[in-house]
């Protein structure tokens, strides 16, 4: 079995900041690994330690030093490492990203055909969860997100599970498929020195929009349908609180009511 998992790099830092046109200003700003696909990367070498034959692709689009979490991804457990980028891409919002993305899945597939395309539940810096949902429309394959746990796996198919408000659903769904993961469901592994050996001698395949076939009308800012034209942090507001009085609950409630209609919340 193939598995594809697409992982971003993004900032280690809450305090972020965007330029006129809406792009991240990624500078002199500390990156890593999204933290929410940790967990999916965790999923998917649980699905290579029961079956060791099972091939994992780390895939990512950004600049170049994005190789770094591929090389993580690499020292984690992972056989092979994807790069796309290309300046062209930049400005690209979900839908433009997803189609990049889906044609790099694609021109991997053209080298060894994947069974599984595996994503976090969101990105910490935009957290808008579109990626997987976008990707199985792209390709055509058939999509769970927010899955919470895989109950069995076999070349043809898969089952999940999935938590639904209060109850829990169990699906199954034929392969190729694209499943997203919910963060907290696993405890993602350490790197072992094995691994941090392996990932020194790594490099990673490193694409551009012309190795992918990729229409340049639909990718970066031009090519998207949204942007970000600000982001900010909410103002923090000023909250009171009171004791309400009384000798027992009865009293206290009474009082309580009182208190609400003059506020006239009641």
């Amino acid at each position: 079995m193939h598995i594809i998992i697409c992982i971003k790099q993004t900032p280690l830092t809450d305090s972020v900041e965007f330029d006129s046109n809406g792009n991240l200003k990624r500078d002199n700003i500390e990156s890593g690994i999204n933290p929410f696909d940790e967990y999916a990367l965790e999923e998917a070498l649980k699905i290579k330690d029961n079956n060791p034959q099972t091939i994992i692709s780390a895939l990512t689009m950004g600049p170049p030093n994005a190789d770094e979490i591929l090389r993580y991804a690499v020292s984690k457990g992972c056989d092979h490492g994807y790069l796309l980028s290309d300046i062209l891409l930049k400005g690209s919002d979900t839908l433009a990203t997803s189609y990049a993305l889906a044609k790099t899945i694609k021109k991997i597939n053209s080298i060894e055909n994947s069974s599984l395309i595996v994503c976090g539940m969101g990105s910490n810096d935009s957290d808008t969860g579109h990626i997987a949902s976008q990707l199985a429309v792209h390709l055509n394959f058939p999509n769970i997100s927010l899955s919470s746990r895989i109950l069995s796996l076999n070349e043809t198919s898969i089952i999940l599970e999935k938590k639904v408000f209060e109850n829990i659903e169990k699906i199954e769904m034929d392969l190729p498929a694209v499943v997203s993961f919910e963060k907290n469901i696993n405890c993602p592994r350490l790197v072992s020195i094995k691994g941090r050996l392996k990932s020194r001698s790594f490099k990673p395949v490193v694409w551009t929009i012309k190795d992918i076939n990729c229409d340049p009308k639909k990718i970066g800012a031009d090519g998207s349908p949204t942007f970000v034209s600000e982001s900010f942090t909410p103002p923090k507001k000023s909250r009171t609180s009171s004791i309400i009085e009384g000798d027992n609950i009865n009293e206290k409630a009474e009082n309580a009511a009182k208190i609400l209609k003059e506020l006239k919340f009641i």
